[in-house]
């Protein structure tokens, strides 16, 4: 049992000087200064209707209590308890939650105060887990191999268009503590990138469990939303949030897969507490552990398959927001950003059983999803703030790696300037044109062979296949809008293509043989 010896006078103290201090915990991370919030240790717990009774730390009236040591077998592992919307608590005893994982052979140990790291696992066959739900032992992980987690892709392959390469210059700075003005992640876009991005749906990698789901805060919070309205010229959906969800590995329990810009599935939505930027960068916020089960494969979010894997060498295991440079240099006195973090790219992670999907749409190594330190040392970007200067796009092959159809002007390739004398541009292999569904071939043709498509109407699907490989290379949603697509074959020899669409629908194909 730990010793209580001081607890009240600790607590009198707290109390005594939040009440001179008189902060206020909804305020900005601007108006915090590191003295202030060593010394107040306090939490917010973000609003909710239901948290675990894993969860819940002992109130201020509760901090007499004798430290507890609670087994919950699975069957209540994710039981609940209503709670107040805020609740702001002190650290008190040692309460460990040992907490059997229904999809493998160990066992997890939660530890769920700073003070509890003196807590011995019952056997080498258990996960002890830190209060930000990584692994406790993190400094010793630190200096092991990382195992090859991703065993399934965490979107599906066949649609992709564009992937970025990491420590490109895709997006923004987003980094790591060894380096700077670089994205350190990866960008995936499907084709039709627009037309899906809300709805593509997002699985997971690998064995493990959802443990945070985000809400993102600050400056650049609402720039997706607002870059989908500029292009699309539609209204954000309605009810449709935006969050970051956090998903660790069975396999590499000191790791983060950080999902970008996803809506999570409900019982994800109903199992994990949403926090706030801002507490998970004082450190203040604590996961809903045991956290949501999954394993590889299950569908756990729709949108962007925006992906970051975040290796963390010591502190918490709390997902941190300090991920630029740019937040370093003005935050480095928040707790997020002093601890030390490595961002690793997912396919050197990744199984060859997933990369060969890759490979059956585009000729590619590993190596091409990533930009060396050596090639970036020779050329370094130029960062203003978190924002590259000469930010890369689709259309930049050294920033995004192309598997199927054509760079273009766009990131969905739809060609909006259409004149008829392009056609003389290339040698025309050959066309056909109709209403409704039709189909043209076998003809000879060419792996690289551009295939275009004049529409004026949708739902509309373009196939493109060969002795029983068939494979659907455009979709268009309904619509009356005269478009023009081109897309590259994916392959040569004898070949057809073929239109399903309704009657109503007036469509040419003209295929071309690459420069």
């Amino acid at each position: 049992m730990v010793k209580m010896t001081g607890r009240v006078a600790r607590i009198f103290f707290i109390l005594v000087l939040c009440i001179a201090c008189d902060t206020d915990t909804n305020s900005g991370l601007a108006e915090f200064d590191s003295t202030e919030t060593s010394a107040v240790i306090t939490k917010e717990v973000a609003q909710t209707d239901e948290v675990s009774a894993v969860t819940v730390e002992p109130s201020i009236g509760d901090a007499r209590k004798d430290p507890t040591n609670t087994i919950i077998p699975l069957e209540h592992a994710t039981s609940t308890v209503t709670a107040t919307n805020t609740v702001t608590t002190v650290p008190v005893a040692v309460e460990t939650t040992i907490v059997p994982l229904p999809t493998s052979t160990l066992d997890i140990v939660a530890i769920t105060s700073q003070d509890a790291d003196q807590v011995e696992p019952e056997d080498a066959g258990e996960i002890e887990l830190g209060i930000g739900g990584l692994s406790l032992d993190l400094e010793f992980l630190a200096a092991q191999e990382i195992a090859q987690f991703y065993s399934v892709s965490h979107i599906d392959i066949s649609t992709l268009q564009f992937v970025s390469k990491f420590r490109s210059r895709a997006g923004h700075d987003y980094s790591d503590s060894f380096e700077k003005c670089t994205s350190l992640k990866h960008y995936f876009h499907p084709l039709n990138f627009y037309e899906v991005a809300l709805t593509t749906p997002i699985y997971a990698p690998s064995d493990g469990a959802v443990v945070w789901v985000q809400k993102l805060t600050g400056a650049f919070a609402d720039e997706w939303k607002t870059s989908y309205v500029e292009t699309t010229g539609e209204a954000w959906p309605e009810g449709l949030a935006d969050y970051q969800i956090f998903l660790r590995p069975d396999a590499a329990p000191n790791v983060w897969i950080r999902y970008h810009h996803v809506m999570p599935i409900d019982l994800v939505m109903e199992e994990i507490a949403v926090v706030e930027t801002r507490a998970m960068m004082m450190d203040l916020a604590r996961p809903k552990l045991p956290g949501y089960r999954v394993k590889a494969g299950d569908l756990i979010a729709h949108g962007l398959g925006e992906i970051s894997i975040e290796q963390h060498l010591n502190g918490t295991g709390i997902p941190s927001p300090c991920v630029s440079a740019d937040t370093r240099s003005k935050r480095g006195d928040l707790p997020g950003c002093k601890k030390t973090m490595k961002f690793l790219s997912m396919f050197d992670y990744m199984t060859d059983e997933v990369f060969d999907e890759y490979r059956k749409l585009a000729d590619v190594e590993r190596s091409d999803f990533k930009v060396s330190k050596e090639e970036l040392a020779m050329n370094p970007y130029i960062c203003t703030g978190e924002k590259f200067d000469n930010k890369g796009d689709t259309p930049d092959a050294d920033t995004y790696v192309l598997l199927q159809g054509t760079r273009g002007e766009s990131e969905s390739n739809v060609i909006q300037d259409y004149s008829e004398s392009a056609k003389d541009l290339r040698d025309t292999i050959t066309s056909f044109e109709g209403n409704g569904d039709g189909k043209h071939g076998p003809f000879d043709g060419s792996n690289g062979d551009i295939i275009r498509l004049t529409s004026d109407g949708g739902p509309l699907s373009l196939t493109f296949s060969k002795e029983g490989d068939s494979r659907i290379i455009y979709t268009r949603p309904e619509g009356s809008a005269n478009i023009v697509y081109e897309v590259v074959a994916p392959f040569g020899g004898q070949v057809s293509v073929g239109v399903t669409t309704s009657l109503n629908v007036s469509w040419e194909v003209v295929v071309f043989r690459a420069d």
